[in-house]
């Protein structure tokens, strides 16, 4: 993957949770692989704001707001979660390989 649009993609097709590890292993799952390849494609400010507005997969959404928590300086954090935060979008949440809601 080299683009941001090859990885949007593969977020698309690929990720069903939001795990940090593969269960039982330390192996780290799709997502978070993903998400460390956008960090080593410096995300732009409209490819953020794409990922945020992204309205066909709950997933690509998230993934945006856990980049933002990792590079964001804390002081303009609320600037961009505040707009989602009344999201009905839902996604499938695991704690240790269980699937909590």
């Amino acid at each position: 993957l080299k683009t941001y649009h090859e990885v949007i993609q593969e977020v698309r097709n690929e990720v069903h949770n939001l795990e940090p590890r593969i269960k039982g292993s330390l192996t780290p799952s799709t997502a978070w692989c993903l998400l460390f390849k956008c960090f080593t494609l410096k995300l732009t400010e409209n490819q953020l704001t794409d990922m945020l507005d992204n309205e066909t997969n709950p997933y690509v959404r998230a993934m945006a707001m856990l980049y933002l928590r990792f590079t964001c300086p804390p002081k303009e954090m609320w600037d961009w979660f505040e707009p989602y935060l009344v999201d009905d979008h839902e996604f499938t949440v695991y704690h240790n390989g269980k699937k909590l809601f």
